[in-house]
């Protein structure tokens, strides 16, 4: 029998045992064109955006309540926009996505969706908003 072969045998059949890691670099202006919509246009898209009417963004929230990525309204709001919000406090005191209607990041009625993003001690929330006007 292959040694090699026998112990991914072993491994496989005892799945708690960590067997080491794997490691995913991305610089953040890949995820901040993501959500800005340059990424999708620099893939050949002929149009898009943003993609949810003119007042709609979604960014990414993270567990000291900072925007990670960038805004519609604040200029250089990456990693210095509190974002203490409905959605972001449900998430971080109970660890519940919501959908429906509350007061955005500036104070304006929006109706939107969250959703909570974990991996081990990565706590991130994905949210989706747009004015309710």
């Amino acid at each position: 029998m292959d040694l090699g072969r026998r112990f991914i045998a072993n491994e496989r059949r005892d799945s708690n045992k960590l067997i080491g890691f794997l490691v995913n670099y991305c610089a953040i202006n890949t995820i901040k064109n993501l959500f800005d919509g340059k990424l999708i246009l620099g893939l050949g898209a002929k149009s898009q955006p943003r993609g949810i009417g003119q007042t709609g963004e979604t960014y990414l929230v993270n567990k000291d309540k900072l925007m990670i990525t960038n805004s519609l309204y604040v200029d250089n709001a990456s990693f210095t926009q509190i974002v203490d919000t409905y959605p972001v406090n449900m998430n971080l005191e109970k660890g519940i996505e919501v959908t429906g209607v509350w007061k955005d990041y500036r104070g304006i009625d929006v109706v939107g969706a969250s959703a909570v993003i974990r991996v081990d001690d990565l706590n991130w929330m994905l949210i989706s908003e747009q004015d309710i006007d």
